[in-house]
């Protein structure tokens, strides 16, 4: 089974493409969901995150505060680094894990925002880059979580601009119009892909 990876800077559609091809009936998997899971119901995580970034990152319930780590991971590249190095490993685990229970098909899609910066590329056999302009990635962060201009603009800055990808993609997604656009540019690649 080819083994298709879906990256792209944050806010650029990577979820909707993702949705997309589910709805194809082609196997996905997600690596921000994988990250979330960890997060939320990993009684372990949240004691080492504080230890790494030492400072407090759950709430008064002991829950953790996702505002809270996402603005002090995005503030400071050193305690983002030592987070990837925490959780990464553990993510590719459950993707490899996943990857092995997906049923049989042409293809299968794991998304992967950070594939070029966490050098994955040799873990997929195509990579679909989904990509918009730097204006309305911000404008979509910005309106989802209630994200600060400054947040925003810092996730941004954190990830690999997207023509820096542009060489070691196979597909490239031009995202900046509705879901019906972004459907019409999946349609041709899914049909490419069978």
């Amino acid at each position: 089974m080819k083994i298709i990876g879906i990256t792209g800077n944050a806010g650029g559609g990577k979820s909707a493409a993702v949705s997309y091809f589910q709805s194809r009936g082609i196997g996905t998997i997600s690596a921000d969901k994988i990250n979330t899971g960890l997060l939320m119901q990993c009684e372990f995580l949240p004691p080492a995150i504080e230890k790494i970034l030492q400072t407090s990152v759950t709430q008064t319930d002991g829950s953790l505060d996702k505002s809270r780590l996402r603005d002090i991971t995005f503030s400071s590249k050193q305690h983002r680094q030592k987070l990837e190095e925490l959780l990464h490993p553990v993510i590719m685990q459950n993707i490899s894990i996943q990857l092995a229970l997906l049923p049989e098909n042409r293809y299968c899609i794991i998304e992967i925002p950070l594939l070029f910066e966490a050098h994955l590329e040799s873990r997929v056999d195509r990579v679909i880059l989904i990509t918009a302009s730097r204006q309305t990635l911000l404008a979509r962060l910005c309106s989802r979580n209630d994200s600060k201009q400054d947040i925003a603009e810092s996730i941004l800055d954190n990830q690999l601009q997207d023509n820096e990808k542009f060489s070691a993609t196979d597909d490239i997604v031009l995202n900046t119009q509705d879901l019906d656009a972004l459907h019409s540019c999946l349609d041709l690649l899914h049909n490419q892909y069978i």
